[in-house]
């Protein structure tokens, strides 16, 4: 009899866990679906992207605490707002930025949206057809960001300069 109770509640249980747990990455699908469809991703997307790409962030974790850890990070001076459109220069320099890119001379002095959109562009991370001042697809803010992971190992323990 106790067993019985004993197998019931661990059904339950275990059922529970399955369940919770698919909230999870239904969460993370559903962003995914959003990204891909987007006509262009806003500042808070590519953060979440690319913050969770460099493993600066657990993948389960929420866009707003990737926006938290962005603004705290300090990367830009001026923050702009969550919701518009991130350009293609832009997203180059965050992707250049979480990925400790090693550059030419232009970008190492300057760090800048144009320096690091060409040394992308040099390194075959992003196409060369795509213009710097054009907002981002979501088609193309998976691709590129694919091509960062596979060409950038990412250092943990490495410190932001």
């Amino acid at each position: 009899m106790k067993t019985k109770k004993f197998c019931i509640k661990a059904i339950i249980f275990f059922v529970l866990i399955v369940s919770l747990s698919s909230f999870s990455f239904a969460q993370s699908a559903a962003f995914f679906t959003t990204v891909l469809e987007a006509e262009s991703v806003s500042w808070e997307q590519a953060v979440y992207l690319v913050m969770a790409g460099s493993e600066r962030l657990p993948e389960d974790a929420a866009s707003n605490q990737a926006w938290q850890l962005f603004t705290e990070t300090q990367w830009i001076r001026k923050i702009p707002d969550p919701q518009s459109p991130i350009k293609t220069s832009q997203y180059s320099r965050l992707i250049a930025r979480a990925f400790k890119v090693k550059g030419g001379l232009f970008y190492t002095v300057f760090k800048n949206d144009r320096y690091s959109y060409r040394e992308l562009v040099h390194k075959n991370v992003i196409p060369g057809s795509m213009d710097p001042g054009s907002a981002v697809k979501g088609t193309d803010a998976l691709k590129i960001l694919d091509k960062a992971i596979s060409l950038f190992p990412v250092d943990a323990n490495a410190e932001d300069k």
